[in-house]
């Protein structure tokens, strides 16, 4: 059997990695709109991180909540917010549940 494994040309992590989000996506020719799908924790401790970095990156970028669980319902939300804004790139934001 043959197994493949893809990974991206850049990975970025490390504390605060975030603040350079805008930045690292200038660099790899990413320049929005971004629509970004984030629990509650992610967006009350982000927010404000996500309005800086992409506003010094000069990328548009919209929130949405994620609804909690995975569903083909929450797909198409998703989807439709991601057509409603023209977005050009999608980012998860949060993880795991609270069990």
């Amino acid at each position: 059997m043959l197994a493949v494994f893809s990974s991206p040309s850049r990975y970025t992590q490390g504390k605060d990695a975030t603040d350079s989000l805008g930045s690292e996506m200038r660099n790899l020719g990413l320049d929005g709109p971004a629509l970004i799908l984030a629990g509650n924790s992610a967006t009350r401790l982000l927010a404000e991180t996500w309005r800086r970095t992409f506003a010094e990156a000069d990328i548009k970028f919209d929130v949405l909540p994620f609804g909690g669980e995975c569903s083909l319902t929450e797909i198409e939300r998703g989807k439709g917010a991601a057509r409603e804004i023209h977005a050009q790139v999608i980012i998860g934001a949060g993880g795991g549940a609270p069990w």
